[in-house]
């Protein structure tokens, strides 16, 4: 049922952890049990923790070098190993089309979550509680906006809005942040306060 939810939903995989542990912790009893005695199968059991760690190992750590892991499974497996790519790079190509003085808005907290790791300075999102550190300063009439798929969004709550460049890492691993537009948007419609809660959104 757990996993039904999770691929119906389109949740994260790690999201019914706390749920699933008391149904591992079950099946850890009913495998005590039926191995009790028996060294040949605790020596099944054992090789199948020791495979099942490797191979986890492999799927979530970053221990593929990134000019190899576009060429094998592993992104397919786990989405989360292709969204660590690229962000020193990501960072990078924001700052440099950044109009001086503009602040950020960062669609997802990935993107947030980034640029304030690199030092980057006036950054914002709606995103999740991230919309609680507040909107930008009441006096910005320029803001670079980044994630944002949605030209047509952005061109109701700013005057205009000029595609600035895409994201490239440059490594061939195509993941949720290759290709999106940075956008310069100027003239906010309203005062900051009344144009923040609509980059609100959960996910």
């Amino acid at each position: 049922m757990v996993a039904v939810f999770v691929l119906v939903s389109g949740s994260g995989p790690y999201y019914p952890f706390g749920l699933m542990m008391p149904l591992f912790a079950a099946g850890c009893v009913v495998t005590e049990r039926w191995a009790e005695g028996r060294a040949g199968r605790w020596a099944l059991v054992g090789t199948g923790v020791v495979v099942s760690q490797l191979l986890g190992a492999v799927v979530a750590l970053p221990l593929v070098p990134v000019a190899v892991l576009k060429d094998t499974p592993i992104g397919a497996i786990n989405q989360t190993a292709r969204d660590q790519i690229g962000w020193p790079v990501y960072v990078r190509q924001i700052v440099a089309v950044r109009p001086v003085g503009a602040p950020i808005i960062a669609n997802n907290y990935g993107e947030f979550g980034a640029l304030d790791y690199y030092g980057v300075q006036d950054v914002y999102s709606g995103h999740n509680q991230l919309r609680y550190y507040g909107e930008p300063p009441a006096a910005a009439t320029v803001v670079l906006a980044v994630g944002f798929d949605d030209p047509a969004g952005l061109r109701t709550i700013f005057g205009s809005c000029v595609d600035s460049g895409s994201l490239d890492s440059a490594t061939g691993v195509d993941n949720e942040e290759q290709g999106r537009v940075i956008w310069v948007c100027r003239d906010p419609v309203l005062p900051w306060p009344s144009l923040w809660p609509r980059f609100y959104h959960y996910g």
